[in-house]
């Protein structure tokens, strides 16, 4: 607590803060200023994206998806226009796909060259020149992303969008990414009972609509 009373923006007057009560309307920021930077190649925007989400970029680079899945067949379609060569492996006893990229591969001199080789889920995160992507960019990016890690879940009247990752970095910076898009979000901490004694954490991020 401040100990003053702040304007607080309301339909077409500012009110100070110490005036408002418990159900009164107030506006918020829909959408950041636009500060962008200098486009990126659209493949490397989208191979980056599904990277972050269901790519491996610790003792192999890899990215695994369920055999069938737009994002598997995006993925292939990336590698081929750029001619950068992986094998292919099904997971035993599952319906996974892994695509497996050399160390000296295209892709992985791409991830390299970004400082994201040698990361685990935990700690990746968006690289700055693609955090200041053109709009149009930012949406590829993002789609790539939630392709991998985002859900839509909920029924009726209450229908959340969701986003989640074990890296509290990703996790604030896609929220940064949904705000320049005008989606304002929330950031919730959830255990899994997979992270039960460790000091993993699942963080969400948060699309509510009331209009479903």
């Amino acid at each position: 607590y401040l100990g003053v009373s702040l304007p607080v923006r309301q339909s077409g007057r500012w009110t100070p803060s110490g005036d408002l009560r418990v159900g009164d309307r107030v506006a918020s920021v829909r959408e950041l200023a636009d500060a962008q930077g200098e486009a990126q190649e659209d493949d490397l925007v989208t191979f980056l994206g599904l990277m972050l989400g269901d790519g491996g970029m610790i003792s192999q680079v890899g990215f695994t998806q369920d055999r069938g899945s737009p994002a598997l067949a995006l993925m292939r379609d990336i590698c081929r226009r750029r001619g950068w060569a992986y094998r292919e492996y099904a997971k035993k006893g599952t319906n996974s796909v892994d695509l497996r990229f050399n160390r000296s591969s295209g892709a992985a001199e791409f991830l390299g060259g970004l400082g994201l080789l040698g990361l685990g889920s935990e700690a990746k995160f968006v690289p700055g020149a693609f955090l200041r992507l053109p709009r149009h960019q930012v949406r590829m990016l993002v789609e790539a992303m939630w392709a991998c890690d985002g859900c839509i879940r909920g029924s009726g009247s209450r229908v959340e969008a969701v986003y989640a990752t074990i890296s509290p970095v990703l996790a604030r910076q896609m929220q940064s990414l949904l705000w320049r898009l005008g989606v304002p979000t929330r950031i919730r901490e959830n255990v899994p009972v997979a992270y039960r004694g460790t000091s993993k954490r699942a963080y969400l991020v948060t699309v509510r609509t009331s209009e479903g």
